[in-house]
């Protein structure tokens, strides 16, 4: 599952993959050439590249390389870097902050935030 804001980015790039046309050049290959300009992008799906260098520096396949995976009846979804998952981001903050109540000398309790705490591993 792809975190929201990033399947947003991702649907923009699905939206504007309309006028990009695949010309397969071999295996993973693509040479995708807008419609009206004639620009042209080489994108090798299995290497997750593009000459645009959308998809290697944001992990979210461009434009050129959409229409190439939609050629190929391939969901873009699945080339999205593992970054943008639902897991990472839950292994990233999963570390909590549990209260912990303290008595004080004076017979006071106060609560205090215990140090982060590794997650449990299975």
């Amino acid at each position: 599952m792809i975190m929201p804001r990033s399947k947003l980015r991702l649907d923009k790039e699905v939206e504007d993959a309309g006028n990009w046309i695949p010309n397969w050049s071999g295996d993973t290959l693509w040479q995708v050439e807008h419609t009206h300009t004639k620009n042209s992008f080489i994108v090798d799906t299995s290497k997750k590249t593009c000459t645009c260098n959308f998809w290697e520096l944001l992990g979210i396949p461009c434009r050129h390389a959409v229409g190439a995976l939609g050629f190929r009846n391939q969901s873009p979804g699945n080339f999205v870097d593992d970054y943008y998952s639902k897991d990472t981001y839950d292994k990233c903050y999963c570390y909590n902050r549990k209260p912990k109540k303290i008595t004080t000398s004076q017979g006071q309790t106060q609560t205090t935030i215990q140090e982060q705490t590794q997650p449990n591993e299975a």
